[in-house]
């Protein structure tokens, strides 16, 4: 029922939770013990038992009435390539030296973004439902916020790095340092699922604030300039504030794109959820590379540079929860 949507994308958040809790502790072991190796060939009978799930839940009889389920199904493979191109291009602009190589793969990789988009609107095999790339449309506000939300949150990435050059944790107190992080996003969704109305509004227009705040937060904390008591709790609480920002709105930004899409493109606005969100992650992460190797991360390297990349990471990519602090006050009001 419509009414318990934000319910369900609470759960699958709090999905993401468990998994936060139990990959840190799985990966610090093996990287503390010098085999992080194993820990990619432990995942191979994980990925093979999911497939047989998923195989089975894939085998049986078609929805009665479901006229989408027993039509052919094309899959947009040209689409979905370039999307690829575009992130593996930004991805290796953080690889070159000279800064034009740099500038040349970030914008080559957001001109094959673009051509995405272009081909999108054209009659053929949609990707993402209509709407999805217009910002005078509540569709299109609603996922580029939620892009913003997401690129933001890759500065995770590089945390345990940061944890353990600039303040001599162990790999294992890195990771559920880390975990922080996610574990904010899904205790916020849990939480907030159950608000409607003017509350799920102000949920939504409150998240990117705290997410801003809390990396601003990072930009003081992570460097290790600035000697503060407790150090350990205030890391923890910044971090779990940039998960706590996006989890606070993350159940009603989501509803409101099933809620916003047209007659027949429910399945098309439910799976353009899932590829909005990870092409938003995967550039994220790749900018987020491009922007410590720029910082100094490899060249000098060592403590000034980890020093002068979280400095450089933090500030960077607090602007993008800032821009979806005006995107989210329009998604409110469009309710």
């Amino acid at each position: 029922e419509q009414r318990l949507w934000s319910r369900a994308v609470a759960l699958e958040s709090g999905m993401w939770g468990v998994a936060t809790l139990l990959g840190p502790a799985v990966g610090g072991l093996f990287a503390a013990g010098g085999a992080w190796r194993l820990a990619f060939w432990c995942l191979l009978p994980v990925a093979l038992l999911q497939a047989v799930i998923v195989a089975g839940q894939l085998g049986g009889k078609p929805v009665q009435g479901d006229a989408a389920a027993s039509g052919p199904v094309r899959i947009p493979l040209l689409k979905i390539a370039l999307l690829a191109l575009s992130v593996l291009l930004v991805a290796l602009a953080g690889q070159v030296e000279d800064s034009a190589g740099k500038l040349l793969g970030v914008a080559a990789g957001l001109a094959a973004g673009g051509l995405v988009a272009w081909l999108d609107q054209r009659p053929d095999v949609a990707l993402l439902p209509t709407g999805a790339y217009q910002l005078s449309t509540a569709m299109g506000k609603v996922f580029a916020c939620v892009c913003l939300l997401m690129i933001g949150s890759m500065t995770e990435i590089f945390v345990p790095y940061f944890l353990q050059t600039l303040h001599g944790y162990a790999p294992l107190q890195a990771g559920y340092m880390t975990a922080a992080m996610a574990g904010g996003w899904s205790l916020a969704s849990l939480l907030s699922s159950a608000r409607s109305g003017k509350d799920a509004d102000r949920m939504v227009r409150f998240g990117p604030l705290v997410m801003t705040l809390s990396l601003l937060s990072l930009v003081l904390l992570l460097p290790g300039d600035v000697d503060v008591a407790a150090e350990g709790l205030w890391l923890a609480l910044a971090l779990g504030g940039v998960g706590l920002g996006i989890g606070l709105g993350w159940p009603h930004l989501l509803t409101r794109v099933l809620k916003s899409a047209r007659r027949g493109e429910e399945n098309l606005a439910s799976a353009g959820i899932t590829t909005v969100q990870l092409y938003a992650m995967a550039i994220g992460a790749a900018l987020a590379g491009l922007t410590v190797n720029a910082a100094g991360l490899t060249e000098p390297g060592g403590i000034d540079g980890a020093r002068h990349a979280a400095y450089a990471l933090f500030a960077c990519f607090a602007l993008t929860p800032a821009l979806a602090i005006v995107l989210a006050r329009r998604v409110a009001r469009d309710r």
